[in-house]
């Protein structure tokens, strides 16, 4: 028997140095749908110049692709990166100007449309990045928060990908409650279940299908396990660290007492070149695990929005493992936040130690910029944790 669903229209503006990420939110929203489209009765649909927009004549190139998208969309996903786009006669940008006509369209009817905006902060090469192009970037990003957007970081593919999962998830959820309360209706001639699930998939696709909400959080705790770990390995490291230094600055400190000039001044350069060492070795160490936390929290995150994607509806609120992957992704969350705040003391204690040999000062810089960005990432873990967090407290409450 026909049935109707609801088809939300996803606008995505972007320049052209964030193509992978235009391309992977065909995946994500793809997963969406299959995941939620029977449950929910509501399915995405991508609208993008290149699918949406055909050749035309107009005052621009915007102006015909204005013309013929329109604003009849339901969510406008911005992205940028270090590129802002090409002016047009009426914007800095391709990309401004949708946001500004999407903005106003929120302005004057919030409850129609949600604007959802995404900044890349990968690195890249120096010689890639235009200066000026990069200024308006910053300055949009930060005229943004003026006009009450809250727009979101990312640094990986895979981050962007789990925030999509989790974001345009809660965007679902919400519609009809806090949002949309005028439906569009898409009429099928065939049954949902036929139309949604019954696609055909592709190898990777199938064997992802095969992971049901329980173990996809199974495969979840594995992960956060992994990189509490590693987080502990470092951890230790750092305390052993700090010990051993402050071993040697008393050691420098008792070379006051010394008489002879040029006996302090052989004792300081070798325990400058000692100590040189003992930080070269720490940041062996740590920079070896950096890259494992990194990939095990975001595979963490990533099965979570998975798994909560593929939760069915009718799950009972009050299903004790569903709140044990809760408590495990809270308890996970104090963890880091806890570390986060021991990492930044530890920095600035080693940032305060007095400089003893040229070798030993940049051995000790070499230091602080590595814990700087290990306590970035367990930054960057805390924020995606948080919003996991909040798509399975969303789903028991």
């Amino acid at each position: 028997m026909p049935e109707s669903i609801t088809s939300l229209k996803v606008f995505v503006a972007s320049p052209g140095d964030v193509a992978s990420e235009r391309n992977l939110l065909e995946e994500v929203v793809e997963e969406i749908n299959l995941a939620w489209g029977v449950h929910l009765r509501i399915r995405l649909e991508l609208v993008r110049w290149e699918t949406h927009a055909y050749p035309g004549v107009g005052h621009d190139s915007q102006d015909v692709i204005n013309k013929e998208i329109g604003d009849n969309y339901d969510i406008f996903l911005g992205i940028l990166w270090t590129r802002f786009g090409t002016p047009t006669k009426r914007a800095e940008s391709g990309t401004a100007e949708e946001f500004e006509r999407a903005y106003r369209r929120f302005q004057s009817n919030p409850g129609q449309l949600r604007i959802m905006f995404y900044f890349s902060q990968a690195p890249t090469s120096p010689g890639e990045i235009n200066l000026e192009q990069l200024a308006l970037v910053n300055r949009f990003r930060d005229q943004l928060g003026v006009q009450g957007v809250l727009w979101w970081p990312y640094k990986k593919r895979k981050e962007f990908a789990s925030l999509l999962r989790i974001h345009l998830s809660r965007q679902i959820q919400e519609w009809g409650n806090s949002w949309g309360p005028t439906r569009k209706i898409l009429e099928k001639r065939v049954d949902v279940e036929e139309s949604i699930i019954q696609e055909p998939y592709t190898a990777n696709e199938a064997e992802q299908q095969e992971k049901g909400f329980f173990e996809l959080i199974e495969e979840g705790h594995i992960h956060i396990r992994s990189f509490i770990e590693t987080a502990t390995i470092i951890s230790d490291e750092t305390r052993t660290l700090v010990i051993v230094m402050k071993a040697w600055n008393q050691a420098a400190l008792l070379l006051k007492e010394e008489i002879d000039v040029l006996e302090i001044a052989e004792r300081f350069k070798q325990i400058g070149y000692r100590a040189a060492d003992d930080l070269a070795k720490f940041v062996t160490n740590v920079e070896s695990q950096i890259p494992l936390f990194s990939e095990s929290y975001s595979a963490a995150i990533e099965t979570f929005a998975q798994g909560a994607l593929r939760l069915p509806e009718h799950i009972n609120q009050n299903n004790q493992r569903m709140r044990e992957a809760l408590t495990l992704i809270s308890t996970s969350k104090s963890k880091l936040q806890e570390m986060s705040k021991i990492f930044d003391s530890w920095s600035q204690v080693i940032s305060q130690w007095p400089p003893i040999t040229p070798a030993y000062e940049f051995a000790r810089m070499h230091t602080i910029s590595t814990m700087q960005t290990f306590v970035n990432e367990l930054n960057n873990a805390i924020v995606l944790t948080t919003e996991a967090e909040k798509l399975l407290v969303d789903k028991l409450s």
